[in-house]
């Protein structure tokens, strides 16, 4: 009896150790869960002035953020590259953006752009309420003017818009043969108008007045 009962006890110990050949526990061990990872927008530093006063700081953002959303009131567009240049309330576009923008349509080459033809066309959509100026030609490369001429169109050997000293524009909804007498008489540069081509030639060359086709 007494041998019995040690091999009944050492059985009952086997299998709660789980030793019992061909016998696998069912209860598994639990692990903890994973804590879940939250991924946050990156923090914003409010920037604060030297002297620890934040006035400074809004002002500046304030600043960048009318940047941002500064009204636009007037905008060119180039016909041939098809790009738009948009300008600010009363604004006018730095001197590099400019350039970029009236570059050479055929070898992309820039020239320094004389900003006064641009100013004028800006000027008089503005007064006239307009919001688009179309421009039909700023700066040409000699080797492109000599292409014009060799095909027969109306460009002067010496043209200004190798200098970057004119503009050729039109502003829809303005009527070209008004705005051209217009011009004829406030500009002291040149002034010709296209009226086939529908648009207006200005330069600031000698005082020039002429009709083309």
């Amino acid at each position: 009896m007494t041998e019995l009962l040690e091999r009944l006890a050492g059985a009952v110990a086997a299998l709660g150790a789980g030793a019992i050949t061909g016998f696998v526990l069912p209860i598994a061990l639990a692990r903890p869960p994973r804590p879940q990872v939250r991924v946050e927008a990156p923090l914003r530093l409010r920037a604060t002035h030297v002297d620890g006063s934040r006035k400074a700081a809004d002002r500046a953002r304030g600043a960048a953020t009318a940047n941002r959303t500064e009204r636009f009131d007037l905008t060119f567009w180039n016909i041939h590259t098809r790009q738009i240049l948009p300008l600010g309330v009363e604004a006018l576009p730095a001197p590099a953006v400019l350039n970029r923008f009236l570059r050479c349509r055929v070898t992309g080459a820039e020239g320094a752009m004389h900003v006064e033809p641009f100013a004028i066309a800006a000027t008089l959509a503005r007064r006239e309420g307009r919001r688009r100026v179309h421009v039909i030609s700023g700066y040409r490369s000699p080797k492109f003017n000599a292409h014009l001429r060799k095909k027969g169109h109306e460009v002067a050997e010496s043209s200004y818009h190798m200098t970057g000293a004119a503009l050729d524009f039109r502003i829809p909804g303005v009527a070209t043969p008004g705005l051209t007498s217009e011009l004829e008489h406030t500009h002291d540069g040149g002034v010709g108008r296209y009226s086939h081509s529908n648009f207006v030639h200005l330069d600031t060359g000698p005082r020039r007045r002429w009709r083309g086709r």
